[in-house]
């Protein structure tokens, strides 16, 4: 269960290179990945108080594009990528499972419609 969702701030970039390079996301990621240093300790704030938590490694088992038809046409494409997850180590939430926050990047493709073809998605 994932207690929230936590943007990471200017890890965008590397990504986004990728998508436009067409390059695997799992290769950017994996670099990204190893930034983080795993089994470290340390604290962050959380609902108004201090919550002390531990990152952890993590293997992707599937990820899928999540795709949207917009009226003219186009398709926008939306991926979350995580790239750190942080376990608590001593809090827990009403049905016992720890705390967990995403560290993740957004990704986000706009499909032009093609010239001459109406789009009926």
């Amino acid at each position: 269960m994932w207690a929230f969702l936590m943007p990471l701030a200017g890890r965008g970039s590397g990504a986004l290179r990728a998508v436009r390079q067409r390059r695997p996301i799992a290769d950017v990621r994996t670099d990204m990945h190893r930034m983080h240093s795993m089994g470290r300790k340390r604290t962050i704030r959380y609902r108004e108080r201090d919550l002390e938590v531990e990152s952890v490694d993590f293997t992707t088992r599937e990820e899928h594009w999540n795709e949207y038809a917009l009226g003219d046409g186009a398709t926008v494409r939306v991926r979350v990528l995580p790239v750190e997850m942080l376990v608590a180590t001593r809090e827990r939430n009403e049905a016992g499972d720890p705390l967990v926050v995403v560290s993740n990047q957004v990704l986000v493709q706009y499909l032009r419609p093609e010239e001459g073809t109406e789009d009926e998605r």
